[in-house]
């Protein structure tokens, strides 16, 4: 549920459906207007997310998008990275407010060697927001503060010295560059030998600097229009998807299983019997590993065995970690994803399922197929 200003309460899916629709809508009444023929079922649409969502996210925005009226097949759910960083009395009021203020336009002209007075553009709104939720004056607070002498308010307009300005990308600057350097100790990444910086804060030189700057020994390439990046880059996917040839995986992904006890290598406290035999409960059985380069829609197969006779169904419960190598998925870290439940025949033997987990895409899909019946369940459910 997500609330508004007032105190009302709605459902999350309900309210990204809506705007989804309103989007959807506002495209295909410009397509009418200009003659062009097309609808809904001529358009293959792309939606666009931060990259480090889990799988349940993307799952949500998929859903939510149906809702609105785009059907599975229509629909890619593409990931893009977005490093952000967050930080009440009217001072702490007031730095949220501050980070707020938007510097699209600004960030593309300050430099490192930027001297004077920086001018931004306020939206009368925020500053209404600011003065309704504080009951103070913008202009007064800023008076009582260290930024007195240093910052000015008039009208819609803030005015900063150059210095504080470039001082509101101090802690993105750490903490891109350190993400950045984390990454490259991992496994295929550490030969890099050329950084691509794309999207809106790429066109700032203050954070062209702090790359280049971290990483000498590498070509750091900014393209023309990177703010763009995003917007081509879907549009291109859409057109293309065998664009992206392989991809990294974030994660190491697996299901639990429950394996027959060894004594030494299972911790005794894990033991369960189950119909006479002693095995180990949540034992993580590892599909893909993190940091592995998999082609675009190559397939992890693995087998696994029912442990009851006549049993009903056959539950896999999915798990996602940063660690590549779990040994059990109640391990610390380790994020539940979803399940996916195989309806089995009541048969006295025991009953096989192959399973496939493909990541060659934009989101984690899986397989899994009952041997006796052929049955075959290719979605599982992450909400």
């Amino acid at each position: 549920m997500i609330k508004d200003d007032n105190g009302k309460e709605m459902p999350a899916l309900e309210i990204f459906s809506m705007v989804i629709r309103y989007l959807k809508g506002h495209l295909l009444e410009t397509l009418e207007t200009r003659g062009t023929g097309l609808d809904n079922n001529d358009i293959h649409w792309v939606l666009t997310v931060p990259a480090i969502w889990t799988e349940p996210a993307k799952q949500f925005m998929r859903e939510a998008a149906e809702k609105a009226g785009i059907s599975g097949e229509q629909l890619s759910i593409c990931g893009t990275a977005d490093i952000t960083c967050h930080q009440k009395d009217a001072e702490v009021a007031f730095e949220n407010y501050r980070n707020q203020i938007s510097t699209e336009t600004k960030k593309r002209n300050i430099t490192n060697d930027t001297e004077g007075k920086v001018t931004l553009k306020v939206p009368v709104s925020l500053i209404q927001s600011f003065e309704k939720e504080t009951g103070e004056e913008i202009k007064e607070v800023i008076k009582q503060m260290a930024y007195a002498g240093k910052m000015t308010w008039v009208g819609d307009k803030l005015r900063m010295d150059a210095n504080l300005f470039r001082a509101l990308f101090n802690d993105p600057k750490t903490n891109l560059v350190n993400h950045v350097k984390s990454l490259m100790t991992k496994g295929p990444l550490r030969d890099v030998s050329t950084i691509l910086m794309v999207g809106g804060f790429s066109e700032s030189p203050i954070m062209q600097s702090a790359i280049k700057d971290a990483f000498p020994g590498k070509k750091v390439v900014v393209p023309d229009e990177a703010g763009l990046a995003v917007l081509k880059g879907a549009v291109m996917y859409g057109h293309q998807p065998q664009t992206i040839s392989v991809r990294i995986s974030r994660y190491t992904y697996g299901i639990n299983i429950s394996p027959p006890f060894k004594s030494g290598e299972h911790s005794p406290e894990r033991r369960v019997s189950i119909e006479g035999t002693d095995r180990v409960k949540d034992v993580f059985k590892k599909y893909i590993e993190a940091i592995q380069t998999l082609k675009v829609g190559e397939a992890v197969s693995g087998r696994h065995v029912t442990i009851k006779k006549r049993q009903k169904e056959m539950l896999l419960k999915i798990f996602a970690t940063e660690d590549s190598n779990p040994r059990y998925v109640t391990d610390k870290g380790c994020e539940y994803l979803g399940k996916v439940v195989i309806q089995l025949p009541e048969v006295d033997e025991k009953l096989k399922v192959d399973v496939k987990m493909i990541f060659g895409e934009t989101e984690l899909m899986v397989e899994a197929k009952e041997s006796t019946t052929g049955s075959t369940y290719k979605s599982f459910d992450l909400l």
